[in-house]
């Protein structure tokens, strides 16, 4: 028989775990007055933010049907538990809400704009990112003839948005991404999350350790140089690092935290020298 959709129980996880505190703890890296709030910013819940595609067409008209079909009726149910997405001001076009997932569930309108946005997200007029991820590809002033690389790319929020940015000022940029991670599994997922969603032919994955990047050779078989150039290792490599105490739902902190020294499921990040790969022309 099939499963009802939507049938799963979420239940509230519980947020601690000594291991994982101890071996912060053990770091120094946060001062001993700030380590109590430090927890309890862990433990809060992320909100819940998106961002429409910014070099969709339709983009504006994509606003607008969400205001009317369910920001608005939102504002209007007046209920303190219940708050309607509000525009993100740093980033463009996109959008959060502080709501547990099990409220989300809760309302009609929340579930049908939670199947309308997983749909979207699905085909790619949309994106569903946490808002702090959405900030570095602003940050470099992406152009449509730039060679960039995005040195850590799994799994490939960022670079959906470098695709995006390339394709904001020209339908047709002439600049190329390459989007490179070092794990060959997770290089997959980079190719569903970015390439199946928005096809262009300005994109390549590969699958190599970008401390040793190898050289770029343009026509006259000299390296060619980086315009932009993204690394973010700890969103690709330490999962327990970039705040997912407070993203999942699910004790994946337990992970390598059961022995004396830790042992991670990935290999530990390995720092990136400008020295090793073709930076910027500047």
């Amino acid at each position: 028989m099939e499963k009802p959709k939507n049938s799963y129980r979420l239940e509230k996880f519980n947020k601690v775990n000594e291991q994982f505190f101890n071996y912060y703890r053990l770091q120094e890296i946060i001062p001993p007055n700030e380590w109590d709030m430090f927890i309890q910013t862990l433990r809060e819940d992320l909100p819940s933010s998106f961002r429409i595609q910014n070099c969709l067409p339709e983009k504006e008209t994509l606003i607008q049907y969400l205001e009317e079909k369910y920001f608005a009726p939102l504002r209007d149910l007046n209920d303190e538990s219940i708050h309607a997405p509000e525009s993100i001001p740093f980033v463009e076009n996109a959008f959060q809400t502080n709501m547990s997932r099990s409220t989300v569930r809760s309302h009609p309108i929340l579930r049908d704009l939670h199947e309308f946005l997983i749909n979207e997200n699905t085909i790619g007029t949309m994106s569903r990112q946490e808002a702090v991820s959405m900030v570095p590809p602003l940050l470099l002033d992406i152009q449509p003839q730039h060679l960039i690389l995005d040195a850590c790319a799994s799994p490939g929020s960022k670079t959906m948005q470098i695709i995006e940015l390339m394709h904001k000022k020209s339908s047709h940029p002439d600049g190329l991404l390459i989007a490179n991670d070092v794990d060959y599994n997770r290089c997959y997922l980079l190719v569903h999350q970015t390439l199946k969603r928005m096809p262009t032919a300005n994109c390549v994955v590969v699958n190599t350790d970008a401390s040793q990047f190898p050289s770029v050779l343009g026509p006259d078989s000299k390296p060619m140089f980086f315009d932009r150039v993204l690394c973010d290792v700890i969103c690709s490599e330490c999962f327990f690092v970039n705040g997912s105490l407070r993203a999942v739902m699910v004790p994946k902190i337990e992970v390598g935290f059961g022995t004396s020294e830790p042992n991670f499921d990935r290999p530990e990040p390995t720092q990136i020298h400008p020295g090793t790969i073709g930076l910027d022309r500047a």
